[in-house]
């Protein structure tokens, strides 16, 4: 890791097009270039899928109301 010399922040890795440049939020970018490797490696385990059960997705709620013209219960999403 590397910090800025003139807020200590630490230092970025930003990417300008093909070319990848260590700076701070204040601006500063040092003169001398460390040579940098960025790696970066993501592994999925089966724990961490996700398992859809039901592809159905019921939004309305499953009560029954009494219909204002008729005075039955019905469900809500049936209406009279």
């Amino acid at each position: 890791m590397m910090f800025c010399e003139k807020c200590s922040m630490l230092l970025v890795p930003r990417k300008e097009g093909k070319r990848v440049d260590i700076t701070c939020k204040c601006g500063f970018s040092p003169k001398k270039k460390p040579d940098l490797i960025l790696k970066e490696q993501v592994k999925l385990n089966k724990k961490d899928e996700i398992e859809i059960i039901d592809k159905r997705v019921e939004i309305l709620p499953k009560t029954n109301e009494e219909c204002p013209k008729c005075k039955q219960l019905v469900s809500p999403d049936k209406g009279c």
